[in-house]
Parts: C-alpha cells; structure tokens; sequence
C-alpha cells in the first residue's frame, strides 16, 4: 500500500526589504522580481505597463516582475518595497492596489519585514512573515470582493462592522454608516446573512475570539477584552451557546487538532 506523504508547502523567497521616504519621483526602471509597495504617506501614481495605478496611505501596490514601472509624488512620500520571488500559488501578481485600511496589521508586518530583512540569521523567520503577509493579502482582496458584490448599504454596514468590531454599535450607529432605516437595512442583513445585524457583528467578534484562543499566551479574559467584552462571564455564554464548549475546552480541543 503506497505511503501518502504531507504535502509541502513552498515558501515565498524575500529578496531584498526597504523603508524609502522623499519628495521626489522615481524614475522608470523593472527587476526580475515582484514587488510589493505600501504607502505610508503620501500620494503615489504608479505607471506599471498599460496600467495607471493610484495609491494613497493604507494603499499596497501588486507589482509584477519584469514589467516596467514608476512612481510619480506631490509632496512627501513614504513607502515599504519588498521584492521577493516563488509567491505565485499565494497572491495574484497581476499589476493592481488593494486598500489594506481594514487590515492595518500587515502594515506592521511590512514593517518588520524592512526592519530586518538585512538580518542574515532571520531569514528562515523573514520568509515565514512573508508567507503570512501573502496569505493575509489574498484573504483581504477576496474580503473585498464579496463585499463588492452586496448591495451597496449592506457593504458599509458590514464594512463599518468590521472596522468597530470591539466597539458597542447601537441601531443608530449603524443605520447612519449605511445611510439606510435600521428596519430595512435588517432585512437586507437576514436577506443575505441569515441574521440581524448587532448578531452578525457578534459572529464577527466570536470569529476574531477563535483566532485569538490560538495564542497560548493570551487569558481567556485578553481574549474576551480582545473581542470587545468587558464581561467574561458573559463573553463564555455567548461563546459555550455558538461552539458547544467554553473557550478553554475548544483552545485544548483547536491544539489537539493542530499537533
């Protein structure tokens, strides 16, 4: 009987990681390698091949390999550039921007990247970071993909719902972020989601728990606080009543799996 054997997974190779600022242009120029670059401040004009592309803080520029490109300022910019090769299977490298304002985590990453990509012990760990920050990217654009294809009022009382998710969000609140009544925006929610709206925020917030119970080193009342309840009696019902188990049980449970 023939062994079946894991499946490896390739990771991305980072190249070369920087933090540049200035005022002036960058003139046209192409490498061999794709090139992610991420706006800190400024606003950016990028001419990569037949492509016009526009960035502004919180924007990520996909730049492929070999295509030549550009970059046009007014006024003070400052960017994040990694090149890296073999990352394909994980993000599109067609030439595009994609909004990282709902994700501003893997600005950090980025970060951390250029911060020690000179680092010749820490390329085994810079090559992982960049596996995750791929594989965010590509889970953010598809994110905002669905997004676009929801009614219009419904994406912004989703999106303001991801952006506000420990925050307390009343009716109110969210029938001005989607400039629609609360009564109909409720029935486009259950429409598509199969739910209200405060409900389907607390799917997101018990979503966001999950991932969190993932780290060890966090209590399960960070967790709760984490995820915007202040009560953790509270947030262990609610958790128990979605799951099954109490979020201790499902962390031992999730690390069972995991191993």
């Amino acid at each position: 009987m023939p062994l079946h054997r894991p499946q490896t997974v390739q990771l991305p190779r980072l190249e070369w990681a920087r933090a540049h600022q200035g005022a002036h242009e960058v003139k046209l120029h192409t490498h061999p390698l794709v090139e992610l670059v991420y706006v800190v401040q400024g606003e950016l004009i990028i001419h990569a091949g037949a492509h016009d592309l526009r960035g502004k803080p919180g924007t990520i520029f996909v730049l492929p390999g070999n295509v030549p490109h550009d970059q046009l300022c007014d006024g003070p910019w400052r960017t994040l550039c990694v090149l890296y090769r073999h990352g394909a299977h994980l993000l599109d490298e067609t030439p595009r921007t994609l909004d990282l304002a709902a994700a501003p985590h893997l600005g950090a990453w980025l970060e951390d990247l250029c911060k020690h990509s000179a680092a010749p012990e820490a390329e085994a760990m810079l090559d992982g970071l960049l596996f995750a920050v791929l594989s965010a990217l590509r889970k953010t654009e598809r994110a905002a993909q669905s997004a676009e294809a929801l009614h219009p009022r419904l994406a912004d009382a989703v999106r303001y719902l991801q952006q506000h998710l420990t925050e307390p969000v009343d009716a109110g609140d969210l029938s001005r972020a989607a400039h629609l009544s609360y009564s109909h925006l409720s029935a486009l929610f259950r429409e598509r989601f199969g739910c209200g709206p405060l409900k389907y925020q607390q799917n997101l917030r018990l979503e966001h728990a999950r991932r969190q119970l993932l780290d060890p080193y966090l209590s399960i009342d960070e967790v709760a606080r984490d995820c915007g309840y202040d009560d953790t009696n509270y947030f262990v019902r609610l958790f128990r009543r979605a799951q099954g188990v109490p979020p201790g049980r499902w962390r031992k449970q999730a690390s069972g799996r995991a191993s």
